[in-house]
């Protein structure tokens, strides 16, 4: 049996096995076309027409039988974003939107990972960063750390020096221990003085004195931005050089 295609007339040999394989239907080695073999069915070599040879039908390529392959589906157009908005309000989903929450979540997990690092940072070295004013400032103005009390009131009239005594120190050269004890007299707290020390020599006149801020004589555990409670007492230790055995006298004021 034989079969001629209806595009090109090429013509091609058949058997019933190939028929029933592929039922009825072939794709022309030639041209491709798809084509029912069973509407152009001979049982002999059909007569050749002007457009076709033996030698032309024995070089071409033997047809496909069975159904015609299904097309491979072309690439789906790109959508604009306003189809894209309508397909998200009525449920579905784009498919670039997994690769986009992807990025977005590892991007979320970066950003937390480097918000855990620098927090254990600054826990680590809190003591040495609040140090600083200018961190510290910072830090208060966005309410992360809570901003020390400054103390404005002073009314040194009300400040009282209970005790004071000045001697040689005992293990260091050259060098004079000063005790004092200051107290609050007022009703609410004070900031600390700034103390003027004198030295006086036996005809009372001056030898040195000397000016020292708070953060001089205040002990390390004692911020100068405290201040000094209502009725406190406020020891007082420093060390000063001494002038030499002329100075037999001190006197403290408050400033």
């Amino acid at each position: 049996m034989f079969t001629r295609c209806p595009g090109c007339k090429t013509v091609h040999p058949l058997n019933a096995a190939l028929l029933a394989q592929g039922n009825g239907l072939y794709r022309c080695g030639s041209c491709n076309k798809v084509t029912n073999a069973l509407q152009n069915l001979f049982d002999s070599w059909p007569e050749q027409d002007q457009n076709s040879s033996a030698a032309d039908v024995t070089s071409r390529q033997p047809p496909t039988l069975g159904h015609p392959p299904e097309e491979s589906p072309s690439e789906a157009p790109e959508l604009t974003e306003e189809e894209a908005e309508l397909l998200r309000a009525a449920g579905f989903q784009d498919p670039g939107d997994d690769a986009q929450h992807s990025r977005k979540f590892w991007i979320s997990a970066a950003v937390a990972m480097l918000a855990v690092t620098l927090v254990n940072v600054f826990f680590v070295s809190r003591d040495a960063l609040l140090a600083q004013p200018s961190i510290r400032g910072g830090l208060e103005s966005v309410g992360l750390v809570e901003a020390i009390p400054q103390f404005n009131y002073q009314d040194i009239d009300l400040l009282h020096l209970a005790s004071s005594e000045m001697r040689s120190h005992p293990t260091l050269d050259e060098t004079l221990i000063l005790n004092a004890t200051i107290v609050n007299r007022a009703d609410q707290v004070q900031a600390y003085p700034s103390l003027q020390i004198t030295l006086f020599d036996k005809q009372n006149q001056p030898l040195a004195m000397r000016v020292f801020n708070p953060d001089e004589y205040l002990q390390s555990d004692t911020g100068p931005a405290n201040g000094i409670a209502p009725g406190a007492y406020l020891p007082v230790i420093m060390e000063l050089l001494d002038p030499g055995q002329h100075a037999v006298g001190f006197e403290m004021k408050f400033l």
